[in-house]
């Protein structure tokens, strides 16, 4: 067998339609507990299939506050290519006054050689990843408490975010602001007019794996007196609720895993050069 030929068969059998990125598309999953790292499932050939698409690829994890966790594989993620997301949500529900969070984690990729929305990528995001404690987080649940007799003029009134809907705040019925840490502190404070079932915090961390740099967004939705929607309560659970990504312990993961995959594809040369 030549060796051009031999090329030829690698390329044909390891890196097919390198025009188009690869993606697991899977249904999803649901688990009726909270599933640890060493519970994800593995994608079979029963329930999902290597799709090529234009788009790029995810794959998520859903710790819900009800106690289970679902977990999909996506195309055409709304992230940046190469970039982790992070969500830590806390509520309290207004019909059983219990408080419960909600954590999250998203990994967006694109690869033309091989389907990157795997359960080691979620792997390497999981074990770099650092949530704060659900005792760090109880410490703010005096913020979110419901009230029967909410007042809207008690509501931070400040924005500078281009995208802020104007608020009605004689209809007020829970204050809600979002900040968005990036270049600049964009806030946009308003009110829901309709009284909804829960009030509850957000804190997202978009981490970008390339250039090791993150963006935050906070949001709280709360109907506590003297301003529960201020900027200094969106400042102080940025500070005390933190999402740490060690980028470190991620691409040293990451760097096993090719390791692994260049020796399987040195080790197939070899022998079709032998053959």
């Amino acid at each position: 067998m030549t060796f051009s030929y031999s090329i030829f068969l690698l390329l044909t059998y390891q890196i097919p339609c390198v025009w188009t990125s690869q993606c697991h598309h899977c249904n999803a999953k649901t688990f009726n507990h909270l599933i640890t790292i060493d519970d994800l499932p593995v994608a079979t050939e029963d329930d999902c299939n290597v799709i090529r698409t234009t788009y790029g690829c995810s794959i998520h994890i859903d710790w819900l506050a009800d106690g289970t966790t679902e977990v999909y594989y996506d195309i055409k993620p709304s992230l940046p290519y190469g970039s982790i997301l992070t969500i830590t949500e806390h509520q309290v529900d207004f019909d059983t006054g219990n408080y419960s969070t909600r954590r999250s984690i998203y990994y967006s990729c694109k690869s033309k050689t091989t389907a990157c929305n795997t359960i080691a990528d979620l792997q390497r995001a999981i074990n770099a990843i650092e949530f704060p404690t659900d005792e760090q987080i109880e410490q703010f649940n005096a913020l979110i408490a419901p009230t029967q007799d909410f007042d809207g003029s008690s509501c931070f009134q400040l924005s500078n975010a281009t995208s802020c809907s104007t608020t009605n705040w004689t209809n007020c019925r829970q204050c809600m602001i979002t900040g968005h840490y990036s270049e600049q502190l964009d806030v946009c404070s308003t009110c829901r007019p309709k009284r909804h079932t829960r009030n509850f915090f957000s804190s997202e961390t978009t981490f970008l794996l390339k250039e090791k740099s993150q963006s935050e967004r906070i949001k709280i939705v709360c109907q506590g007196r003297n301003n529960c929607n201020s900027l200094e309560n969106i400042e102080r659970i940025r500070r005390k609720l933190p999402t740490q990504l060690d980028f470190m312990k991620f691409y040293r993961s990451t760097a096993s895993t090719m390791k692994l995959t260049f020796a399987f594809l040195f080790t197939t040369l070899f022998t079709l050069l032998s053959s």
